[in-house]
C-alpha cells in the first residue's frame, strides 16, 4: 500500500532485483523522494541479499534505475547516500558515474543510531 501510493503521487518507485536465470527476487532499487519543480531530483537506495553481492546485480541495477530517472522521469539529479566505511558501495556508485559530493553528519538512523553518511550524486548531464 505504501509504494502504490508513492506510485500514485509520483514521489517514489519500487524495483525488484530479479536474477534472469530463475526469476528469483534477490534484491531492490528504489527510487524515492522524487523532487519535482526547481530540484527535479531523487535518491535511491539499494539492497541485495548477501549471496547476491559481487556478480554486477547491483551495478546494473543501479545503472537502469538511474537511466529511468533520467529518461523516463525527466530528472537532472539522483543521489546516493552511502556509509564511509561501506567500500563496496563506494566502488558502485562511482564505477556508474556517481561523484561524492560532501558528508551528511547524523544522516540516516541505522539500528537505532544517527549515522554519517557520504552523498554521491549523478546529473543527467555527466
Amino acid at each position: 500500500a505504501r509504494f502504490k501510493k508513492l506510485v500514485a503521487n509520483e514521489t517514489g518507485y519500487p524495483f525488484h532485483v530479479f536474477r534472469a536465470q530463475d526469476d528469483k527476487v534477490i534484491g531492490a532499487c528504489n527510487v524515492v523522494d522524487v523532487r519535482r519543480h526547481v530540484a527535479q531530483s531523487a535518491q535511491i537506495g539499494y539492497w541485495l541479499g548477501q549471496d547476491y553481492t559481487g556478480y554486477g546485480f547491483a551495478r546494473a541495477a543501479v545503472r537502469a534505475t538511474t537511466k529511468f530517472c533520467f529518461e523516463n522521469l525527466g530528472l537532472h539529479r539522483v543521489e546516493a547516500a552511502v556509509q564511509p566505511e561501506n567500500k563496496r558501495s563506494v566502488r558502485l556508485l562511482e564505477a556508474v558515474g556517481f561523484q561524492k559530493e560532501g558528508t551528511l553528519r547524523g544522516y540516516l538512523k541505522i539500528n537505532g543510531t544517527w549515522q554519517d553518511h557520504d552523498i554521491y550524486a549523478r546529473l543527467s548531464s555527466d
